[in-house]
């Protein structure tokens, strides 16, 4: 069984990128769960009565932890201790797993390769998120018009089209645009 290693740990956090979940326990026997609104996390497949309780949590945001140690470190984030550094650029890091994403830069390392085409990527969730060219998989739906979209990104820049929201605007000439992106390409003409 591969549960409780660094990199489930990773696949998590890719989950967490890929979704916009911040739930604290993805994987349970290597399935997807579900956190409940009681603090008790279930497994779709799993009998009513197998759920873990989330018996630690954030005394600042309320987040809560199956295992101390994984409260610890959410904590960093509020403390903004980070007690891991690359020993290449000095950069920190509130945990293992960020800290090896990152050497990846500095090593150029792409373990993560498209069985399709065979790019290769730094991070298992920017992989996943290729792979739906070829599957042709957009998960993410406006709930205004329906259009779908490979990532909550896409999703997010678009849900803008409808609330009229045109946050980025060129100091030259004052036209707005809705995507930063956009503003950029404008400022180059």
């Amino acid at each position: 069984s591969r549960h409780g290693t660094e990199d489930d740990t990773e696949d998590s956090e890719d989950y967490e990128k890929e979704t916009g979940q911040t739930t604290s326990l993805k994987t349970l026997k290597n399935e997807r769960v579900t956190t409940g609104e009681n603090g008790f996390i279930s497994k779709p497949n799993l009998p009513k009565n197998h759920l873990v309780q989330k018996a630690f949590s954030c005394s600042n945001c309320g987040k809560g932890f199956v295992k101390k140690n994984k409260l610890k470190v959410h904590e960093r984030i509020h403390t903004g201790e980070k007690p891991l550094s690359c020993p290449e650029c000095g950069k920190g890091f509130i945990q293992k797993s960020d800290l090896r994403k990152h050497k990846r830069i500095h090593t150029r390392e792409k373990p993560f390769s498209c069985y399709e085409c065979g790019q290769t990527y730094t991070e298992k969730s920017t992989l996943k998120i290729h792979e739906r060219i070829h599957t042709g998989e957009k998960p993410y739906s406006c709930s205004k018009c329906g259009k779908t979209f490979t990532t909550k990104s896409n999703l997010n820049i678009h849900e803008k089209v409808h609330t009229g929201e045109k946050p980025y605007s060129c100091i030259e000439c004052g036209r707005i645009f809705i995507q930063q992106s956009r503003l950029k390409t404008h400022e180059q003409l």
